[in-house]
C-alpha cells in the first residue's frame, strides 16, 4: 500500500460556533484543514476521477457536519468531521482534521485557537 497525502486547507464556514452565547448568538467563523492518508496510484495512472478521492464531496460532507449543529467546541466539530469522512470514503485509511477559529473569547487578544486530531481507519 502507497500511502498518499491529500491536503485541503482553510475550508471556510460560518456558524452559531463556542463556549459563550455571544458567540453563538452571533455566530463565528471556522477553519478545517484536512490531511488525508490514502491509496490513489490509480487516481495518477489514469486521470479519472472515479479513482480518486473527490474533494468537492468531502467539502459538502465537511459543510454537512459542521453546520448540522451549533458546536460549543472545536474538539467535537473534528471529531464529528473525521468519523463522517471515514465512515463515506473508505478510500480514506487515517486523517487528520484541524479546526480553528480567530480572536476566541478568551479575555484577551490570541489570532486563533486550534485543534489538531488523528483517527485512523480500523
Amino acid at each position: 500500500m502507497k500511502k498518499d497525502h491529500l491536503r485541503l486547507l482553510n475550508m471556510q464556514f460560518y456558524g452559531p460556533h463556542g463556549v459563550h452565547p455571544h458567540e453563538r448568538e452571533m455566530g463565528r467563523t471556522i477553519s478545517i484543514d484536512l490531511d488525508i492518508i490514502l491509496d490513489s496510484p490509480h487516481a495518477g495512472e489514469t486521470d479519472d476521477l472515479s479513482e480518486a478521492l473527490d474533494y468537492t464531496r468531502v467539502y459538502q460532507l465537511v459543510n454537512e457536519t459542521q453546520s448540522a449543529k451549533s458546536y460549543q467546541l472545536l474538539e467535537a466539530i473534528a471529531e464529528d468531521v473525521a468519523k463522517r469522512l471515514l465512515a463515506e470514503f473508505v478510500k480514506i485509511f487515517e486523517i487528520t482534521v484541524r479546526v480553528r477559529k480567530r480572536e476566541p473569547s478568551v479575555g484577551g487578544w490570541m489570532e486563533f485557537a486550534e485543534i489538531e486530531i488523528t483517527r485512523e481507519r480500523t
